[in-house]
This record gives C-alpha cells, structure tokens and sequence, in this order.
C-alpha cells in the first residue's frame, strides 16, 4: 500500500464516520502499533492482550483538534479511529 493509497481510504473511511469536511490532511505515516485482540477499531479503551500491525496512521486537523485513522499495510482496511476530546462526528445524512 502507498502513502496515497492510504490517504484516500483514510478520507473515504472518515467522511462515512462523519469527521467534519473542515478538518485537512496534516500527516500520514508508516509504522508498527498496537492493537488490543477482539476489540473494534473505534475501542480505544479496550484492555487485553496485544498483538502488531503495520499501519498508516493518517491524521487530519483542524485548529486544535484531531482525528488519527489508522489503515492496515496488508489489506486497506481501518484498524483504528482516534479523536481529540473536543471532536463532534457529523453522521452523513441520507
């Protein structure tokens, strides 16, 4: 997966979970992270054992606040959602 390729899943990705359009791509990097087995990307809080991935953590900002998408290296897909605290998603209206 390339750095693109990652971005765009990551826009994709956010715009279905309503991360406001205002917000700008700031970075997107490669590296190995952690995640906690059985819980869901949006469980940031879930306690057990870990296991690594390689990922592209692709962070978009806007003043303040942030909102991080981590997208896995081997098959595209989000692995995990962070925010800041002072983040309100915008659901997509239908």
């Amino acid at each position: 997966m390339t750095q693109n390729e990652a971005v765009s899943v990551a826009k994709a990705t956010g715009a279905n979970l309503g991360v406001p359009k205002e917000f700008e791509l700031s970075t997107a990097e490669k590296r190995i992270i952690e995640l906690v087995s059985g819980s869901t990307p949006l469980q940031d809080d879930a306690v057990g054992p870990v296991f690594d991935r390689i990922a592209w953590l692709v962070t978009f900002t806007e003043g303040h606040s942030w909102v991080e998408i981590s997208i896995d290296d081997e098959n595209q897909r989000m692995i995990r959602f962070r925010k800041s605290r002072g983040v309100i998603l915008e659901p997509e209206r239908g």
